[in-house]
């Protein structure tokens, strides 16, 4: 009985972190889409959906930005959101103490 109680925690994690990496590029082909609405010098995306098996169905998408256009946040919260299906925290990186952070351990997006 736990042999399958595991294999069934197993599987499910499974298609979570499958989930998590489709969210991924789905945030990256949103950041392309926005990055022809919206000025900003830099996207990082961080949090638990750079995490393997760290991203649950409860999980929002981080997404910091530099440079963000002015007057520009709530949009990108509402275009970011509704081209992932999830919700987005956005952050302007000129604003928070643990910018840091995000440099270095967020995934730096580029333009493709």
């Amino acid at each position: 009985m736990f042999d399958l109680l595991r294999k069934y925690r197993r599987l499910e994690a499974e298609m979570r972190e499958r989930r998590r990496r489709e969210l991924l590029a789905r945030t990256v082909s949103a950041l392309n889409k926005l990055s022809s609405r919206v000025k900003f010098r830099e996207a990082y995306i961080f949090g638990s959906i750079t995490k393997p098996y760290m991203f649950f169905d409860s999980s929002d998408v981080d997404v910091a930005f530099l440079g963000l256009e002015e007057d520009k946040l709530f949009f990108t919260v509402a275009f970011l959101s509704e081209e992932i299906g999830r919700d987005v925290d956005v952050i302007e990186l000129e604003k928070v103490p643990f910018r840091d952070k995000i440099l270095r351990e967020g995934i730096r997006w580029r333009q493709s």
